[in-house]
Order: structure tokens, then sequence, then C-alpha cells
């Protein structure tokens, strides 16, 4: 008996694939490679962590820049990759030029030592950062989308200015809450002292009075 494909689902399956009509054969191994190849959730997560990573890495250099997968691990929602498919993601609203920008990145994933091997396609008809994951064995390409527009730099100019000036207002008025505070405890501290010191300055001149009156009375006498 041939040996059965590594998607039959058991040992026992020897007449899954030849009992029945032509049809109905091809039918059932057609479903079970399709379950076979379809990505288990450990290995969607893997590839989720992959987006992520590469977002990160080109962030630290354009920190409003979008990187987004497509193809066929996003169409309906991965059920049209395979454990062997690789990952296609874009990058968008980068800075500078299209080699300049893919070599930035490269460079920024090349510090974290994730991805084994890792290289710029430029002569590629579209050029790209291609590596592979080396945990996961999981492959990826990387391609430039839009780059970031004056509008876009204007927006983010702005954005990064009225971020900057909320900062320094919430730090002004910590600082003027905290000096406050302790202006007020400077006070009480100040208004209890004066209390005990009053009280004491009274009796004080109390005695004082009362010994000048007994002498009074002893010259009178």
């Amino acid at each position: 008996m041939a040996a059965l494909p590594p998607w039959a689902p058991s040992s026992r399956s020897g007449g899954r694939y030849s009992d029945g009509t032509v049809n109905e054969c091809l039918g059932r191994e057609i479903l079970d490679l399709y379950e076979w190849a379809l990505l288990h959730p450990e290995e969607v997560r893997a590839r989720e962590l992959l987006v992520e990573r590469v977002r990160g890495a080109a962030r630290k250099r354009w920190g409003a820049c979008h990187v987004r997968a497509y193809g066929s691990f996003v169409n309906l929602r991965g059920a049209l990759s395979t454990f062997e498919s690789d990952v296609d993601m874009m990058l968008e609203l980068w800075r500078g030029s299209r080699l300049k920008a893919l070599s930035v990145v490269h460079d920024e994933i090349r510090e974290t030592h994730w991805a084994q091997p890792l290289e710029i396609r430029s002569m590629a008809r579209v050029p790209v950062v291609t590596g592979t994951e080396g945990r996961s064995g999981v492959a990826f390409d990387l391609s430039l989308g839009e780059m970031e527009t004056r509008d876009e730099q204007r927006r983010r100019h702005d954005r990064q200015r009225k971020e900057g000036k909320e900062v320094t207002e919430r730090r002004l008025r910590r600082e003027t809450r905290e000096a406050a505070e302790k202006q007020r405890d400077i006070n009480e501290d100040n208004k209890h002292n004066n209390k005990r010191g009053g009280g004491g300055g009274g009796g004080e001149e109390e005695e004082e009075e009362g010994e000048e009156g007994a002498e009074e009375e002893e010259e009178e006498e």
C-alpha cells in the first residue's frame, strides 16, 4: 500500500482517498490538505509579533510612521496563509530617499539581532528589506508605501509642539501646586509657633506686674 501523505488524518485512513468516486476522494484530500497547512494559533501569534517588531524598529526613527501587513496573512484572517507563507509588510509615512529609508529600517532591525539573515534588495522590481525571524523561522518582506507629505510633516510638527506645550503647562501647574502647598505648611508652622510664643509671653508679663504691685504695697507700708 502506498504511503499516506502527511496531511492524512491518521495512518488508518487507507481508504480515505480511494473509497468512493474520484471527486469524493479528491474533495476529502483537498480538505485534509487545507486543514494541515492552515496556520495554528501559535503560528498566527508569531507573525503578529513579527509585525510588531518591525513596527517598533521603524518607529525608533520615525515615530509617526505606519507598518501594516498585507497579502495572504491578513486576507480572511489568515485563512489564505500556510505555515510556509512569509509576511508582506509596507512602511508608510517614511522620510528621505527610498534607499535611505530601507537602510534605516535594515540597520534598526539588525541592531536587535532577531532577524537572520537580513538584507536589502535594492535592485528588485520593488525594493524591499527581507529577512527571517530567527526563533520562529518566519520570513518577511518590507516594502515602502507612501512617504510623509509636507502637509503631514506640518501636522506632525504642530502635534509635537502642542504636546510639548501641554507637557510644559502640566509641569508648571505641578510646580505651582507644590510651591503653594509648601508655603501653606510654612504658614501653618509659623502660626502655631506664634500662638505658643504669645501664650508664654503673656504669663511672664502678668508675673512681672504682680511683682511690681507687691513692691509698691511694701513701699506704702
